[in-house]
């Protein structure tokens, strides 16, 4: 049951900086962004950045213990 509360907030949230990031892709300014959403600027800009943050963000990658050895 934790499992389902857990994909569903981060559905949630997923939504919230998708659509920033969709607007942001498409043109629109954090001003315009904050209007469509119903937030402030300050908070849309926010939500872009942190999403443009996540999408530069690379992957992790794990080196077996002993491959430098």
């Amino acid at each position: 049951m934790m499992r389902q509360s857990i994909t569903r907030y981060m559905a949630e949230k997923d939504a919230v900086y998708g659509e920033a990031f969709r607007l942001w892709r498409e043109g629109k300014d954090t001003l315009e962004i904050g209007r469509i959403m119903g937030i402030a600027e300050a908070d849309a800009h926010k939500l872009v950045s942190t999403a443009i943050s996540h999408s530069k963000r690379r992957k992790a990658t794990f080196i077996p213990h002993g491959e430098l050895a």
